[in-house]
């Protein structure tokens, strides 16, 4: 199966990636609606929807669709997008992934995008 998904990284200070969610249109709408929320209770200001989108990399992830979609599903798709480079190296809980210039730039992109539109930068 294939389908799109909004996946949240962060290059560590080791310099490799870590996956921090594997989410669709839906769970970004939730997870926004609770952000909203939770900023009106305690005053403060939130960004568009479209600026929390770009916290996400929007990707196409090939997938087995008896299992679900997995973290190596995703890591493979970066791959192939040439964002992310497997390092050969791997542990009980996968392989180990280094991030490419483009990943660096579309990260560095979205951020700015983020403040453009919270009227920031």
């Amino acid at each position: 199966m294939k389908a799109e998904f909004y996946v949240n990284i962060e290059v560590l200070e080791s310099g490799y990636i870590y996956l921090n969610s594997i989410e669709d249109e839906e769970d970004v709408l939730n997870s926004y609606q609770r952000h909203v929320d939770f900023a009106k209770k305690i005053g403060k200001k939130t960004e568009c929807l479209e600026g929390f989108k770009k916290k996400y990399i929007h990707l196409n992830v090939k997938f087995d669709g008896r299992k679900g979609v997995e973290d190596s599903d995703v890591m493979r798709a970066l791959v192939r997008k040439n964002l992310a480079l497997e390092t050969g190296a791997s542990s009980i809980f996968g392989n180990f992934y280094k991030p490419t210039e483009n990943l660096k730039k579309l990260l560095s992109e979205q951020l700015n995008q983020r403040k453009q539109l919270a009227g920031v930068a």
